[in-house]
């Protein structure tokens, strides 16, 4: 997946799956909308499958990364 789907899908799609869900279930009966909770129950089964996904697809990438020690205190700076 490239950084910039990963980006779309988690900083714009899946907070939207996350808000729509509520939104469905608490406005679906004023509303009349035929089948509100069952449109919510499956708007959250995508946002639950949407998050696993990337957070696997974040671990693989993660994988092959060297984690940077940052040095304690100042003294380990080069001119420190």
């Amino acid at each position: 997946m490239s950084n910039k789907l990963y980006d779309f899908l988690k900083h714009y799609v899946l907070p939207l799956l996350v808000a729509m869900g509520p939104l469905v279930l608490t406005t679906g009966e004023a509303w009349h909308i035929p089948y509100y909770k069952e449109i919510a129950i499956t708007v959250g089964a995508l946002a639950t499958f949407l998050t696993t996904f990337l957070n696997e697809s974040s671990k693989a990438y993660m994988k092959n990364k060297q984690i940077v020690q940052v040095p304690d205190d100042h003294t380990d700076f080069i001119g420190g």
